[in-house]
């Protein structure tokens, strides 16, 4: 005879506290941990909600920590467990709450991603034993993939889509003013970081990403931060420009491929708006050039590292060593070894016996492919996203992303498409502001070591999620989403509609 439906939970909870009860004596750590994550899903089941919002608000830190901090923001917590992970989690307590709910709208790119992110981890499993932590530390290459899945559908049913422009709007000027100004004095001063802390100032790389991110964010949008007078707005614009262009200067200066994500962004935007964004671009280039000529009449630059200086002269000398040709002392030498390095790579998967599985993710690919860029401070991965996935995960691993980036690109300019032939001017400038944004972490990923730590991999993915958000609502029907905003919601007073 089956128990009363009353009974059964009674009878589940009374078997879990047993065998609680016992791991507490065999296993005290994992009996714990268990006990804490089931008082936690209990809590998330009993209000959703609020798990919702502490999520969000959770993500919200963590992205304008990452943008402003950089790596440094990322230690925060107690190894293993760090911040990021500590917010994946309260994202998995959403699941829990609510159900997996996937995209339906964006099922292919949803497939792709889950596929990816599936190869990934069978080429992680087998490496735990041996790598232990190393393995999960570079498995969050497509670990991080979870931020999308979890954000799309979060935004979704809370009909938080347009809120995201207002949230970046305040976050501009943080990103504009303060990360680039941190960078630049810590190279200017030899500062490590904040002193009595573990804070230290990001990488030029990654605060070149954001600067064009804010770039593209003002050359599609109408109105930005701050004041819903229109003088006051033009004001504050006006003078953004100035001191986004220093920041990229600064920022420019010391590292090649964020000043090549940056400019990446803005041809996105230029491209795909031109009447709107040609205009702002004029005001913007002759600000620019009035301060590289004022900046190349006082004749001085200022410290950077040991091979660069922060000048307009310097970035001349960063472009032209972007290929193959010369760029000057050290410049040389850090393109060599990379080159050197992505060919090796080449071989040993497409025209070796790496070709379907890569390495794994665990292997210190700095000493197992024989090229030590730093022997005090050693990279595990090649300085190129696009090459680590190739590495570690084989051809299908790299098909894998290259078929889901195409994906979501396309769709990506698909809703840009279809917002402009419905007259929708400020979804359409969201699309081309993802786009943008999208291609500056991929560009800055393909010179750097970006996807693969969390102040890059969280960021582009949660954009990613963004993006799948923003292609469902539009493919459900959904109309401007900042005036469904404003006709159901006060104004803000610190913003206006984008």
């Amino acid at each position: 005879m089956k128990p009363p439906g009353v009974v059964r939970p009674g009878l589940a909870i009374l078997a879990l506290s047993g065998g609680l009860a016992v791991g507490v004596v065999w296993y005290p750590l994992l009996a714990l941990t268990a006990a804490a994550g089931v008082c936690a899903a209990v809590a998330a089941r009993c209000s959703p909600a609020a798990v919702d919002k502490l999520f969000l608000r959770l993500l919200l830190v963590l992205l304008t920590g990452y943008a402003l901090f950089g790596r440094t923001f990322a230690g925060l917590g107690v190894p293993p467990i760090y911040i990021g992970e500590i917010v994946l989690v309260v994202g998995l307590l959403t699941v829990v709450a609510t159900g997996l709910h996937l995209v339906p709208e964006h099922r292919a790119t949803t497939y792709l991603l889950l596929a990816f992110m599936a190869w990934g981890a069978l080429r992680t499993v087998p490496y735990l034993r041996t790598s232990g932590l190393d393995a999960v530390r570079d498995g969050v290459l497509w670990g991080y993939g979870l931020f999308a899945l979890l954000i799309a559908p979060l935004l979704l049913r809370r009909g938080l889509i347009d809120q995201i422009p207002h949230f970046y709007a305040r976050l501009i000027p943080w990103i504009v003013v303060c990360a680039p100004a941190w960078v630049a004095i810590s190279q200017w001063r030899g500062i490590n970081g904040i002193p009595g802390t573990a804070m230290g100032s990001p990488k030029p790389g990654d605060v070149a990403v954001h600067l064009g991110g804010a770039a593209a964010f003002l050359l599609a949008m109408k109105g930005q931060t701050v004041s819903p007078r229109a003088g006051t707005r033009l004001f504050v614009e006006s003078a953004a420009w100035p001191v986004l262009l220093l920041g990229l200067v600064a920022m420019g200066s010391l590292t090649r491929g964020g000043l090549v994500a940056a400019f990446a962004a803005i041809f996105v935007v230029v491209a795909l708006l031109p009447v709107k964004a040609v205009g702002k671009l004029v005001v913007a280039g002759a600000t620019g050039l009035l301060v590289a000529s004022l900046w190349m009449g006082w004749g001085s630059s200022l410290p950077g590292n040991q091979f660069r200086a922060i000048s307009p002269e310097q970035i001349a000398k960063n472009l032209g060593s972007i290929g193959r040709g010369g760029g000057g002392e050290g410049l040389d030498e850090t393109r060599t070894w990379r080159l050197m390095w992505w060919d090796t790579i080449l071989d040993y998967t497409l025209h070796g016996s790496y070709f379907w599985t890569g390495k794994g993710y665990g292997v210190n690919l700095t000493y197992d492919d024989g090229v030590v860029t730093d022997p005090d401070d050693p990279s595990r991965d090649p300085h190129n996203g696009n090459l680590t996935v190739l590495a570690r995960s084989g051809v299908p691993g790299l098909a894998l992303w290259s078929l889901l980036q195409i994906t979501f690109v396309l769709n990506m300019l698909a809703g840009f498409v279809r917002a402009r032939r419905a007259g929708q001017a400020t979804r359409a400038s969201l699309f081309a502001w993802v786009i943008a944004y999208w291609l500056a972490c991929l560009v800055n990923a393909s010179f750097d070591v970006y996807l693969e730590g969390p102040q890059g991999g969280i960021w582009f993915w949660c954009l990613f999620g963004y993006g799948m958000a923003l292609f469902a609502s539009q493919s459900a029907g959904g109309n401007e989403p900042t005036r469904r905003h404003m006709a159901g919601r006060a104004r803000p007073k610190h913003l206006v509609p984008v």
